[in-house]
């Protein structure tokens, strides 16, 4: 089918699973396929996993899991993964690397970060909400590691996440589909804990 000027296309893909062609009102899901390229001209995105950000929230690293939580929040939102991934960077070249450390900032010197990052659009309200939730966890869990090995399994780990002030169901479901079950305190032998 020939594209007309007015056309637009993008294709998205949904991890490997599938692709999904839209070509104005129109969408078809296509499976996977090596020989299949995205049309020229379209849009490609793929979702950000932790690996693409050098971390492996999975190994129960302490740092890999508060990481992978700062980078849930900045994804959660809507704004383009590459900004979120960009901010990402930029906080943790500046130091924030714990909970603990947000509480070493301003509100302007944290906006700032988030600007320099790209994350322009949201920058006070995500500056409080970082600000926000790391506090809460550092109070609460003492780390984002003590969050999910005090947590019984996903269910509860989502459940307190989104009892957090500034996460929401999305971000909590991207954080916990990174964390697997053995990291849980239901998972844990009584060595572990």
């Amino acid at each position: 089918m020939p594209l007309s000027a007015r056309t637009t296309e993008s294709v998205t893909e949904l991890g490997s699973a599938k692709a999904t062609v839209t070509r104005g009102s129109r969408r078809r899901t296509h499976p996977p396929s090596d020989s299949r390229q995205a049309p020229i001209g379209a849009r490609v995105t793929k979702k950000l996993i932790p690996a693409d950000l050098g971390l492996d929230p999975g190994s129960g690293s302490a740092e890999h899991l508060y990481r992978w939580l700062l980078a849930s929040v900045l994804l959660g939102r809507p704004i383009q993964q590459s900004v979120a991934a960009a901010t990402y960077r930029t906080l943790i070249g500046a130091g924030l690397t714990s909970p603990t450390s947000f509480d070493r900032v301003s509100r302007e010197q944290l906006r700032r970060l988030l600007d320099r990052g790209g994350y322009v659009q949201f920058d006070f309200r995500m500056s409080d909400t970082l600000r926000s939730v790391m506090r809460a966890i550092a109070t609460e869990y003492g780390s984002v590691h003590g969050l999910v090995q005090t947590s019984a399994d996903e269910a509860q780990l989502t459940a307190r996440l989104t009892g957090l002030s500034g996460i929401g169901p999305v971000t909590a479901r991207i954080f916990a589909a990174q964390v697997p079950a053995t990291l849980y305190a239901s998972g844990l032998g009584d060595d572990d804990r």
